[in-house]
């Protein structure tokens, strides 16, 4: 592998080269405070230009006029007003070269820099084309083209193929996104609509979907604005994207458009022809009922939900009263709500704390970690000891849940899992151009940590 040499040119001290025979059309300066800007009084001595930061000079440059002036009248430190833009092309200021250095003439031995994909033509440089890449595989551009947007299969032969894309790896020829999406009728984007990034289940989500899509789309991620205001769908679909990943309940956005491929994510119920991945709530809510009641022993329980009425939440807490139901009849469930929210969490618990000891409670189940994590604080800020007084379980088995303090107990709802599902399965309906509407569920499993255990005995 060639390498790869940044920063200035070999041979240039700082941004410039040798100076010593280039020659100015010198100038003088007026003093006068009340002479126009931009007047001179000319001479016609050499003059050598002083160095002009990221101006690079050579040797066989040729001698230039540059017209300086100063407006005595402004700032008293003399300000110089350089008329740079009238020197000529080739002694201008150019970005510093980066990339790997081809020597174009041992005689002059100059530089020039080649960025990856670019070729040299003549003195200059220019992306490497399809048409570059056809010659030297000796095929049609149209066999490029073919091969480069996925279409060679059936089309092209296998040997054919192969030598194209050994090609394109030697030039270092890069698809144009534009002159791709004239040809495929593909944005190579796609969208995840949910409605905080903050919450640690959505970053982990997007994390996954990352994974599936690889390098063949891009990945926006559109969250809502202040409140429980949802993303625009319709905004968000003009920017244009070949598919849409709905973290949403249907009743918080527009209708999508019927040509857009769409996957629900952790939606539990179909209501769409689209499809969908979910988990299996209703085994995680059982496996987490079966563990509180009947291997602990807790009789009064209260459920802290969300107050964003999304389907997912309310399936998780509806699941888990039915369990309770079916395995002890007599046990009591009080319903309570929070935002999904670390602070918001723990100042309504801290509030409920007093009120739910008294009535008797001795487990606090939450919709979503992050709530829990709230209810974690509250407790501690009581001095009431977790699990000792109060055993502390949820939904989501986020990252930071094994290191809390007490680490939490928590169905484990996979964010990273289910994002990189919801992402393959869209990833396929965008390249198959069919929208099947399947179903993919996912399984669940109760991770049981230190912070549950026996009810105690008595208020």
């Amino acid at each position: 592998m060639p390498k790869v040499r940044s920063g200035p040119r070999p041979g240039v001290t700082g941004a410039c080269s040798t100076r010593r025979n280039l020659q100015f059309i010198g100038v003088d300066l007026i003093e006068s405070r009340t002479a126009p800007i931009g007047s001179v009084k000319r001479t016609t001595r050499p003059a050598t230009l002083p160095a002009v930061p990221g101006l690079c000079q050579s040797e066989d440059t040729a001698p230039a006029r540059v017209a300086l002036a100063a407006d005595r009248s402004g700032p008293r430190d003399g300000t110089i007003l350089s008329a740079l833009h009238h020197l000529p092309r080739r002694l201008r200021a150019r970005p510093a070269p980066t990339g790997r250095p081809v020597h174009r003439s041992r005689r002059h031995a100059k530089h020039h820099f080649v960025e990856p994909g670019e070729r040299m033509t003549g003195a200059r440089s220019s992306r490497v084309k399809a048409a570059d890449v056809a010659a030297m595989a000796n095929v049609s551009v149209a066999t490029v083209s073919l091969v480069t947007n996925g279409k060679a299969h059936g089309r092209v032969s296998e040997s054919t193929r192969v030598r194209v894309e050994t090609v394109i790896r030697d030039l270092g020829y890069v698809v144009n996104p534009a002159a791709r999406s004239l040809v495929t009728g593909r944005h190579g984007r796609i969208a995840l609509l949910a409605h905080d990034l903050t919450n640690p289940f959505i970053a982990a989500l997007a994390s996954g979907v990352s994974e599936a899509l690889g390098h063949d789309l891009q990945l926006i991620l559109a969250v809502g604005g202040a409140g429980d205001r949802a993303p625009d769908v319709a905004m968000v679909s003009s920017f244009g994207v070949d598919g849409l990943l709905i973290s949403l309940d249907d009743t918080e956005y527009e209708p999508v458009p019927d040509d857009l491929p769409v996957v629900y994510v952790d939606e539990p119920d179909a209501h769409t022809r689209s499809s969908r991945v979910f988990f299996d709530l209703a085994g995680g809510a059982g496996a987490l009922a079966a563990h509180l009641v009947e291997e602990l022993g807790h009789r009064t329980i209260v459920y802290l939900d969300a107050i964003r009425p999304r389907l997912t939440f309310s399936a998780r807490r509806r699941h888990f009263q039915e369990h309770l139901r079916r395995i002890e009849p007599a046990t009591r469930l009080i319903r309570s709500r929070s935002e999904i929210d670390l602070e918001a969490a723990g100042i309504a618990a801290g509030k409920a704390l007093p009120g739910w000891l008294g009535s008797g409670v001795t487990a606090v189940v939450t919709a979503t970690d992050v709530q829990a994590y709230g209810v974690l604080t509250a407790a501690a800020d009581a001095g009431i000891p977790v699990p000792g007084v109060l055993s502390v379980a949820s939904f989501d088995n986020n990252a930071m849940s094994a290191v809390t303090w007490p680490p939490l107990t928590a169905v484990d709802l996979s964010a990273r899992d289910i994002g990189r599902e919801a992402g393959g399965l869209l990833l396929q309906e965008i390249m198959t151009g069919t929208l099947p509407g399947r179903e993919i569920r996912l399984p669940t499993r109760l991770v049981v940590r230190s912070s549950t255990a026996p009810a105690r005995d008595g208020p």
